[in-house]
Parts: structure tokens; C-alpha cells; sequence
């Protein structure tokens, strides 16, 4: 709870907006170590900033924060601040990720592979089918599917979701207090019953609003290795969440339509401009996420001979092999090695045509 208050004092400072906020965090290291620095602020003050931060921290209302918390847990939501381990690491990498998170249900795992899917609000049938047979084929693997519950491509992505046994979440652009569309409201209930989550940065209380959707956008982008457009116009939400998946250097995945439709311009203006992979395949699509295989396919490597290793070599070839692709924060975790050992490590296995680095500090078996 003490770091949730913090967040929330951190957010309620009028001029300190989401990029400074998670400047501050990343140069203090925490929440609390921003609240003590500051609380105990002795010096000078150098910017108007700096006194209002300060002052903040020196008057917090203890009861009313702790009543906005409790508030919450008798809704059933749960609050996650951006220092909590439940905080998805990708989203956290992002220069404005939100410093709360409202969840109810489920926080995606973050142990599994995130893809998000979007798309227009007018889908075609082609793309509900291409959903279909794509997330059937991803069935029983370690893949959370993350959309944003509107009309459409995400309608259906959820919806296959749920079909095939795979997690799935819900970004919101509204307080959890409602639904929209209103008519998802039974998708939203079976998202959350089948092991996933509704997840918002807005407060109980906030509406649907046009200028909320674009800040939804971000978390869709930021929270998955890879957004794959379905289908999208050259103009809407799908494509600015695809440009900023690929600013946050993310993958972005493009499926091909027919030249002649106008829904599918946006898609073939992004592998046109070499922002997307362009996919065919359900598998196509797991080797960008960094899943290596199906469950009822074969492995398709040998291990590593691991005779001219030493441990920590072995102990990172072992992690690829048996996860695939991963972010070099999730090895860091994995390992417990510090990040310049980390960085050693990985730079001889690279250096030994071992592993190889993609955009994004991901690494992966060569």
C-alpha cells in the first residue's frame, strides 16, 4: 500500500507529467526512495519542481490516501504500482508507463509471451477467420493475448482467446466502474473467469472519452513483445498503436490483405515501410514472440555442445532453449547476475556464434 500512496501523491503533482515521473523513478531506483529524498529535502531548492515534490511528500494525508485504497480492495480491484512485481517488466520499460495500474481479475503472468492484436472496429470475415485458425493453432502454449475490448478485431481476439484456454486481458480506456461497449459486458466477465484481467490506468469513475483511447493505445503497445495488425486503415487507433510499438521497439506484425480493400492499406503501409514483419502463418508469428515451436512439433535444434562453457554460459543457452526469445531485463532476473556480468556473459556467447541480439534487448539461440 505505502507505494501506492506514493504513486499516487507522485501523480497528483500538477506540472510533473508521466515522462518526468518515470525519470525520477529511474534515477531514485524506487517510489520510496523518491518519497524519502524528498521528504527529507534540506537543500536549496533549484526548480519549482523540486519544492513542489517536497511539499507534497511533506504534507500527505495519510487516512485520505489509505481510504482511496480501501475504497478499491472492497470493489475488488487490485492496485499495482509500478514497483510491485506483479507490474508487467515490459510495460515498465516503456518512458511513460503508467505508476498504477486498476486490475480486475487477473495481472497477465509475466513468465509468458505477450502478443497484442489489433485492428478496426469494421473487421471482415477475413480477419475473423484468420483469428480463428491462428490462436486455435496457439493452443496450450505459454501466451497471454492482450487486446483492448472494442468492437471489432479486439472483440474477436478475446473471444478466440477464451475458446482455446489462453489468457487474455483487456486494456481499458475508462475507470472499471463500467464497461464499453456496453454490449461486451459478458466478455469482459468471461475474460476475467477464464484466467484474465480488465486492466486500466483511469480511476473509478473516469468514462469512455476520445482522448483516453490514444493513452490506452500506449499500455496495449507497451505491455507485449509484439503487436500483430489484423487489420487496419491507414488512419485510427490501430496505427498509432503500431507506431508506438515500434518507438518502444517492440515488433510489429502485419498480416496481408487484398490491394483492392481499403481496411488493409494501413497494414500494407506498414510492411511497406519496413515498420512490420509481414506473416502468413500462425508460426510465423511465434518465432517474432519468441516462442520456438509448437507443443506437438518436434524440436527443431540441437543442444549446444557445452564443452568449452563455463556455468553461467550453460546456465543462459539452458534458459533460451527452454524459453525462447527473452528481454535481457528477464534474464537478468533469471540468472541473478549483476548486469555488467550479465553483459560479459552475453557478449562471449554472442561473440562464439551462440546467440544473437534483436531490437528491443532481446536475445535469442542462433
Amino acid at each position: 500500500m505505502r507505494n501506492s500512496i506514493i504513486a499516487w501523491v507522485l501523480q497528483s503533482i500538477k506540472g510533473i507529467g508521466l515522462f518526468s515521473q518515470n525519470k525520477l523513478i529511474e534515477n531514485f531506483g524506487s517510489l520510496e526512495n523518491i518519497y524519502k529524498y524528498y521528504k527529507e529535502f534540506r537543500k536549496e531548492y533549484k526548480t519549482e519542481m523540486e519544492w513542489e515534490l517536497h511539499r507534497a511528500f511533506q504534507d500527505i494525508n495519510e487516512e485520505l490516501w489509505e481510504n482511496k485504497w480501501n475504497f478499491y480492495q472492497e470493489k475488488g480491484i487490485e492496485i499495482i504500482n509500478i514497483d510491485d512485481i506483479k507490474y508487467p517488466y515490459l510495460l515498465k520499460l516503456i518512458p511513460d508507463a503508467p505508476l498504477i495500474l486498476y486490475c480486475q481479475g487477473q495481472m497477465p503472468d509475466n513468465s509468458y509471451k505477450h502478443l497484442s492484436i489489433i485492428g478496426t472496429r469494421l473487421s471482415s470475415e477475413y480477419a475473423s477467420r484468420v483469428l480463428e485458425k491462428f490462436i486455435k493453432e496457439w493452443r496450450g502454449l505459454s501466451l497471454n493475448i492482450i487486446s483492448g475490448l472494442a468492437q471489432g478485431v479486439d472483440g474477436i481476439a478475446h473471444e478466440e482467446a477464451i475458446k482455446n484456454d489462453l489468457p487474455t486481458f483487456a486494456v481499458l480506456g475508462h475507470g472499471l466502474q463500467t464497461v464499453f461497449p456496453a454490449h461486451h459486458r459478458k466478455l469482459a466477465q468471461n475474460i476475467i473467469e477464464g484466467g484474465g484481467g480488465l486492466i486500466t490506468e483511469f480511476e473509478w469513475g473516469v468514462f469512455p472519452d476520445r482522448a483516453n483511447f490514444p493513452l490506452r493505445n500506449r499500455i496495449v503497445a507497451g505491455l507485449s513483445q509484439a503487436v500483430l495488425v489484423v487489420e487496419s486503415p491507414q488512419k485510427g487507433g490501430s496505427m498509432i498503436t503500431a507506431q508506438l510499438a515500434f518507438s518502444y521497439n517492440r515488433d510489429v506484425i502485419a498480416l496481408p490483405g487484398s490491394i483492392f480493400q481499403k481496411n488493409f492499406s494501413g497494414n500494407h503501409l506498414l510492411i511497406k515501410n519496413e515498420m512490420a514483419h509481414l506473416v502468413s502463418e500462425a508460426q510465423d508469428i511465434l518465432k517474432v514472440v519468441g516462442i520456438k515451436r509448437m507443443n506437438n512439433q518436434p524440436k527443431s535444434k540441437q543442444m549446444p555442445l557445452y564443452l568449452e562453457l563455463n556455468e553461467e554460459e550453460k546456465m543462459i543457452i539452458d534458459t533460451l532453449h527452454k524459453r525462447g526469445r527473452l528481454h535481457v531485463d528477464d534474464l537478468t532476473h533469471i540468472s541473478k547476475m549483476n548486469s555488467s556480468k550479465l553483459a560479459s556473459v552475453l557478449l562471449t556467447l554472442e561473440m562464439n556464434g551462440m546467440i544473437k541480439t534483436v531490437p528491443g534487448k532481446l536475445y535469442e539461440l542462433l
